[in-house]
């Protein structure tokens, strides 16, 4: 699995003389199989989403390493369609650090203490949830209120997106068929060493919980 530049690593597997199969990147024009998951549907979906409620101006990306490959496509893939919506995305409403609660955390303290005059009525998509559990965490030990202040989307749908509260709105990778793909491919080019290389992209989508839906009230 590559998941940022290394054109070492890459030289080394077009040298290799085992079978492989490559995740997370498809070299161009690469003669080796690989399985990526399509970042940009999934990113996409959620923009979306959140802009049903939120304006372009309001909306934010959080994501994780800015060399990331999927960080790099879910930023782009939100910027454009904040582009697309007539809005062209401030620098930051695009932010990039770590994947870990901790930069998610961080990066909603700054927002509170530099912009807390423009809230409520943002839009936040986390790169992953692990952004945006520390998102949640700090938005809420604020007083803000998820979804009737700031609308939260996140990224993989992990175990815990169902044990948070508000249950957390993400996009879900999926990560059993990549596994299963990954096996299949392996074993089809031990059985045929000379076939054409696979390139196989698996989309993403969004689900929707109540971290990201209008206020609608409790009770």
């Amino acid at each position: 699995m590559i998941t940022e530049p290394d054109e070492a690593l890459m030289t080394l597997l077009s040298r290799a003389q085992v079978p492989l199969v490559v995740l997370d990147i498809e070299p161009h024009g690469s003669s080796t199989d690989t399985i990526v998951v399509d970042n940009s549907s999934g990113t996409r979906e959620a923009t979306l989403h959140l802009l049903a409620s939120v304006p372009p101006s309001k909306c934010f990306f959080v994501g994780g390493p800015r060399e990331n490959f999927d960080t790099a496509d879910r930023a782009q893939a939100f910027s454009a369609v904040l582009k697309a919506q007539g809005h062209e995305p401030r620098p930051a409403q695009v932010s990039f650090g770590a994947y870990t609660m901790e930069w998610g955390q961080r990066w909603a303290r700054t927002m509170l203490e530099t912009s807390r005059a423009d809230l409520p009525g943002w839009g936040v998509l986390a790169g992953n949830d692990e952004i945006a559990y520390g998102v949640m965490a700090s938005f809420q030990d604020a007083g803000l209120d998820i979804p009737r202040d700031i609308r939260l989307v996140g990224f993989d749908d992990t175990r815990l997106a169902s044990i948070v509260r508000p249950r957390l709105s993400t996009v879900r990778m999926p990560a059993p068929e990549i596994g299963a793909a990954a096996v299949r491919t392996l074993a089809d080019r031990i059985g045929n060493p000379n076939a054409v290389a696979t390139h196989l992209r698996l989309p993403s989508h969004l689900i929707i919980r109540e971290s990201s839906v209008p206020f609608t009230g409790r009770g």
